[in-house]
C-alpha cells in the first residue's frame, strides 16, 4: 500500500479509502505477499481489468476527436510540448 501511496502521490489514507472502494466494486483484491505477510499487494479482478479496458477506450475515442483536427506533424508537435510541459511539473 506505501508503494502505491507513492506512485499515485497520494496520502496513505486516501489510498486505502480508494482501494477498499475497488475491493467493494469488486475492481480490485488484496494479495499477502508470498514472501512477507506484512506486505499487501493490490492488483486488479478480472472485472477491474474490463473496466479499465473501457476507460481507455472511451478515452482514446475523445482524444482522437479532439485531435482529429491537427495534421499528423502538428500533433507530433504538440506530444512534444505535452512531454515537455510534464517534465517541468515533474521536476519543479
Amino acid at each position: 500500500m506505501g508503494e502505491l501511496s507513492k506512485a499515485l502521490s497520494l496520502p496513505l489514507s486516501t489510498t486505502t479509502r480508494i482501494v477498499n472502494i475497488g475491493v467493494g466494486l469488486r475492481f480490485v483484491q488484496r494479495q499477502p505477499d508470498a514472501e512477507d505477510g506484512r506486505i499487501v499487494r493490490v492488483s486488479l479482478t478480472e472485472d477491474g481489468r474490463r473496466f479499465h479496458k473501457a476507460i481507455i477506450d472511451v478515452q482514446t475515442q475523445d482524444a482522437a476527436k479532439v485531435l482529429g483536427c491537427l495534421t499528423p506533424e502538428e500533433r507530433g508537435i504538440l506530444l512534444t510540448l505535452l512531454r515537455k510541459v510534464a517534465n517541468s511539473i515533474e521536476n519543479g
